[in-house]
Protein backbone atom coordinates (compact mmCIF):
# COMPACT_ATOMS: atom_id res chain seq x y z
CA UNK A 1 0.00 0.00 0.00
CA UNK A 2 1.23 3.50 -0.80
CA UNK A 3 1.31 6.29 1.72
CA UNK A 4 -2.18 7.22 2.89
CA UNK A 5 -3.54 10.45 1.44
CA UNK A 6 -6.01 10.88 4.28
CA UNK A 7 -4.30 12.57 7.23
CA UNK A 8 -6.53 10.95 9.87
CA UNK A 9 -5.85 7.48 8.51
CA UNK A 10 -2.11 8.28 8.39
CA UNK A 11 -2.23 9.21 12.12
CA UNK A 12 -3.93 5.90 12.92
CA UNK A 13 -1.36 3.91 10.94
CA UNK A 14 1.54 5.85 12.51
CA UNK A 15 0.23 4.86 15.95
CA UNK A 16 0.43 1.18 15.02
CA UNK A 17 -3.29 0.66 14.51
CA UNK A 18 -5.47 -0.04 11.48
CA UNK A 19 -9.15 0.29 10.61
CA UNK A 20 -11.73 -2.35 9.74
CA UNK A 21 -14.85 -1.13 7.93
CA UNK A 22 -18.14 -3.02 8.23
CA UNK A 23 -21.48 -2.51 6.53
CA UNK A 24 -24.34 -1.71 8.83
CA UNK A 25 -28.03 -1.17 8.33
CA UNK A 26 -30.28 1.83 7.75
CA UNK A 27 -27.47 3.81 6.14
CA UNK A 28 -25.05 3.46 9.05
CA UNK A 29 -21.72 1.60 8.94
CA UNK A 30 -19.00 1.07 11.54
CA UNK A 31 -15.27 1.66 11.59
CA UNK A 32 -13.43 -0.52 14.11
CA UNK A 33 -9.98 0.20 15.46
CA UNK A 34 -7.72 -2.85 15.09
CA UNK A 35 -4.23 -3.81 16.19
CA UNK A 36 -2.49 -6.92 14.84
CA UNK A 37 -5.70 -7.72 12.88
CA UNK A 38 -7.77 -7.91 16.10
CA UNK A 39 -10.43 -5.43 17.14
CA UNK A 40 -9.56 -3.30 20.16
CA UNK A 41 -13.19 -2.83 21.17
CA UNK A 42 -13.24 0.79 20.05
CA UNK A 43 -15.43 1.79 17.13
CA UNK A 44 -17.43 4.61 15.70
CA UNK A 45 -20.53 4.63 13.52
CA UNK A 46 -20.87 6.79 10.43
CA UNK A 47 -23.35 7.40 7.63
CA UNK A 48 -22.62 5.32 4.53
CA UNK A 49 -25.53 6.71 2.48
CA UNK A 50 -26.80 3.16 1.88
CA UNK A 51 -23.74 2.37 -0.24
CA UNK A 52 -21.56 -0.69 0.17
CA UNK A 53 -18.32 0.09 1.97
CA UNK A 54 -16.62 -3.11 0.82
CA UNK A 55 -14.59 -1.24 -1.78
CA UNK A 56 -13.92 1.91 0.22
CA UNK A 57 -10.30 2.52 1.09
CA UNK A 58 -9.85 4.63 4.24
CA UNK A 59 -6.40 5.68 3.03
CA UNK A 60 -7.89 7.58 0.11
CA UNK A 61 -11.21 8.79 1.49
CA UNK A 62 -12.11 12.40 0.76
CA UNK A 63 -11.54 15.07 3.40
CA UNK A 64 -14.80 16.09 5.03
CA UNK A 65 -16.62 12.87 4.16
CA UNK A 66 -18.54 10.82 6.73
CA UNK A 67 -15.72 8.26 6.71
CA UNK A 68 -13.12 10.99 7.22
CA UNK A 69 -14.92 12.17 10.36
CA UNK A 70 -15.12 8.56 11.60
CA UNK A 71 -11.35 8.23 11.10
CA UNK A 72 -10.85 11.48 13.02
CA UNK A 73 -12.86 10.08 15.93
CA UNK A 74 -10.78 6.89 15.94
CA UNK A 75 -7.55 8.91 15.90
CA UNK A 76 -8.83 10.89 18.91
CA UNK A 77 -9.62 7.62 20.72
CA UNK A 78 -6.00 6.56 20.27
CA UNK A 79 -4.77 9.88 21.71
CA UNK A 80 -6.94 9.55 24.82
CA UNK A 81 -5.90 5.92 25.23
CA UNK A 82 -2.20 6.85 25.66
Amino acid sequence: MTDPKNKNYAKIKASGFDVELRNGHSGVARAYLTKAAKRTGQFTSFMDNNQSIDKKDPATCRKGSHLDFALYELAEMIKTKK
